[in-house]
């Protein structure tokens, strides 16, 4: 009896964590995205389709990025080079979801359902997937700092947290 209370237990606690990840999830992204980029609030000059970035760089002349608009061409959609063969190495599997999530910016509910899994799963695969990105990023950050080549505060900052990983490494 006291087993089957524990277990009940748990699986509350584990439903209130999934409940909680999902209404993150939702609220994080949606319709009001358009709105980020400039897009009327009220959408009568241009349709909510026509104002997402690809279609305003299109109208400009600015092809290359709808070109590139495919997973498995995303090494292509940065400018770093070391950022690009880090992509490049990925798996296809991989591709896709970073694509979906971080070009798409669709949520792990949505995402799952389009690939026919649960969304703990594609939860799971997408920090499997960043894992791997930060371990190859981290070297490569680096190697840039060692050269004394420009860095963005984003590139300096993830340095710095991830400091210690390097210091415990060379210690070895």
């Amino acid at each position: 009896m006291d087993f089957e209370n524990l277990v009940a237990w748990y699986d509350r606690l584990d439903a209130n964590r999934q409940r909680k990840e999902r209404y993150h999830e939702l609220f994080r992204g949606g319709d009001d995205v358009p709105l980020d980029y400039g897009a009327a609030e009220d959408g009568l000059y241009f349709p909510d389709t026509l104002n997402d970035v690809l279609s305003k760089l299109e109208r400009k002349g600015d092809f290359i990025d709808s070109i590139f608009y495919c997973p498995y061409d995303i090494h292509e959609l940065v400018t770093e080079e070391y950022l690009s063969k880090i992509l490049w190495e990925l798996n296809a599997e991989h591709k896709e979801l970073l694509f979906l999530c971080a070009v798409r910016l669709f949520s792990s509910t949505r995402i799952a359902k389009i690939r026919n899994q649960s969304d703990r799963n594609i939860r799971k695969v997408r920090g499997t997937m960043l894992k791997k990105i930060r371990k190859k990023l981290l070297p490569a950050l680096w190697d840039k700092a060692e050269k004394q080549q420009p860095m963005t505060l984003l590139e300096k900052d993830f340095l710095e947290e991830n400091m210690t990983e390097i210091d415990s490494e060379e210690k070895q």
